[in-house]
């Protein structure tokens, strides 16, 4: 197992372990993509992986692995519904992303950054292969990175905003122990906006007519939402002419970043009301009238939707705050 430290010592809940061959295949399946995974039976080395969840959706891997092959075929990549990307950040080794009809070469220090829900291979070539690994909802870029990706794009090791990224990676390794859970998540939100603007600026040109100002609409609409987030009469029409937009064009922003307004909508509410059940403020409250509060019509609507979305029962995340979104 490799000891040196992981730049993950400082996230909350992350979990190290040592890793044989045989187990590489499920744990990046179960971690970042299920896919069908060779290894290169003339290179082999003990190896270790760090995960862990990101506290703003997403999750992050060090990973310390042997030479491979995945290959992420149309029936693994068509599971998910979130908009997702998948990026490595090279530390050690190098290799080849293919991916759209595009074949990408890439090397220690390199940023690579991929469609999760397109098909794709990847080779991972050296006697040692280390890479920070991310799967992020392209949500997280609040329209500071690209709408969608529309082919793999690589930042190279000797660009400002390549070195930066790594910079931020190494002050991980060094550790972030005298940071409390606040700052930590202002710092990853500062990392994962940096990933946005390494990807923004290397990514291929997106089609005519879904240029930058398309970004803005789409945190404009989400910035609508949030505003009037309790109203239970909100609908995409309000939204769209607040906005000075047709409803046809609100959908297509949407759609866009794999998203629909009545899902953000119903996401964000039980968000609230998940923090609100949990809220000493609240503590008076029925659920029943905390669900009102929130914008949802009836318990019974907001009792399903809740379960469907955390596991469990509003009654049930109230009494066990162990648990988190």
């Amino acid at each position: 197992m490799n000891t040196d430290p992981t730049v993950l010592s400082s996230w909350v809940n992350a979990f190290r372990a040592p890793v044989e061959d045989a187990e590489w295949d499920s744990l990046l399946s179960d971690i970042m993509q299920p896919g069908d995974l060779t290894i290169d039976p003339h290179v082999r080395h003990a190896g270790a992986a760090t995960t862990a969840r990101l506290s703003g959706s997403g999750v992050i891997a060090d990973l310390h692995m042997p030479a491979l092959e995945v290959e992420h075929r149309t029936e693994h990549v068509i599971l998910s519904k979130e908009r997702e990307v998948l990026v490595h950040l090279v530390r050690e080794g190098s290799g080849t992303l293919e991916q759209e009809n595009t074949e990408l070469h890439f090397q220690a220090g390199d940023i690579t950054f991929r469609d999760a829900h397109r098909p794709s291979k990847v080779r991972f070539s050296g006697t040692s292969v280390h890479l920070i690994a991310l799967r992020l909802p392209l949500a997280r870029w609040d329209g500071y990175g690209p709408v969608t990706l529309h082919g793999p794009a690589l930042a190279p090791r000797d660009h400002s905003l390549t070195q930066t990224v790594n910079a931020f990676v190494q002050q991980m390794e060094h550790g972030l122990k005298d940071c409390d859970r606040v700052a930590l998540a202002a710092f990853e939100q500062s990392f994962v906006l940096l990933l946005g603007a390494a990807c923004q600026q290397f990514h291929s040109n997106p089609p005519a007519g879904s240029g930058q100002s398309e970004g803005v609409r789409w945190r404009q609409i989400h910035d609508y939402i949030e505003t009037h987030l309790f109203d239970p009469a909100l609908t995409p029409k309000d939204c769209a002419t607040a906005l000075e937009i047709s409803e046809r064009y609100l959908y297509r922003v949407l759609a866009n970043h794999g998203e629909r307004f009545s899902e953000i909508q119903l996401r964000k509410r039980l968000d609230a009301s998940a923090e609100r059940l949990r809220d000493p403020r609240f503590s008076k409250y029925q659920i029943a009238s905390i669900a009102w509060q929130c914008g949802f019509k009836g318990p019974a609507h907001f009792s399903r939707a809740f379960l469907k979305r955390f596991g469990v029962t509003p009654r049930a995340w109230r009494a066990y705050d162990g648990m988190s979104i």
